[in-house]
Formats: structure tokens, sequence, C-alpha cells
């Protein structure tokens, strides 16, 4: 058990960020741009919930499930860059400010997909990963 945890400790501040991103994509169902815009103050973790800014300007509460909790404390412990940025998910070369857009978020997830050589798929992005959740 403790090799697992050791291999855990050695991720990237990139990876971290990734895998909490990925995680939300594909456990919330999150859009991008939902992901992109999620700032530290929309987590209320005594409630365990994440406010989510959706489309149209409507705002939802998401609850925070276990593994994507300790991905987004782990990237907030050891991953994220010291930043004055209040996005919770910043880039990792400087300047350290939150993505302009959600693009950021579709690329990761594309990068994701070729890394596990995922083929064949109508979406290629962050939006298979919503897809997949609702079907």
């Amino acid at each position: 058990m403790r090799k697992a945890l050791d291999g855990c400790d050695r991720k990237t501040a990139m990876e971290r960020r990734d895998y909490a991103i990925l995680l939300l994509l594909a456990k919330l169902g999150l859009r991008a741009d939902e992901v992109a815009t999620l700032t530290l103050d929309d987590i209320d973790w005594r409630a365990g919930e994440i406010l989510v800014r959706a489309k149209g300007r409507q705002r939802a509460r998401m609850p925070i499930l276990p593994d994507v909790g300790a991905a987004i404390v782990a990237y907030l412990r050891s991953g994220r860059p010291k930043s004055s940025c209040r996005r919770l998910f910043v880039r990792t070369l400087a300047p350290h400010v939150g993505f302009a857009s959600g693009c950021a978020i579709t690329m990761i997830a594309k990068a994701a997909l070729d890394r596990a050589r995922i083929e064949g798929c109508a979406h290629r992005g962050a939006h298979i990963f919503r897809h997949s959740l609702a079907t």
C-alpha cells in the first residue's frame, strides 16, 4: 500500500491539476467553460458542494464526491502554484492566472484521450466525458 501512495506523491503539479479537472468532467459532467471558471470561493467544504456557473447565467450546486474532493485537495496542497488569482485552476507556467476560456480544458481532455489511445469518438475533448456520463 505504501508504494501506491508513493507513486501518487510523485505526481507533478500539472498532473495533479489535470487529474482534478478530468474527474470534474467525468464524475460531475461539467462543461469545459464551467471548469475553467470555477473559483476557490465556489467550493463549500463544510456543505460538500461546488457552486457551478452554468449556461445562461444559471448557477447549480453540485456535490463534491470523495475522489473529486481528494483530487482537488491534492492539487491545492501540492500542485497549485502560488498566485493571487482566485480561479481554482491556474496555468502551471507564469503568469499563474486562470484559463481564458474552456479551450484549455478541452486541450487537457484531448491530451488525456490521446495518452489513453481512445479513438473513434464523435466528440474529441471535454464534451466526451459529459456525454459518457449522460449515457
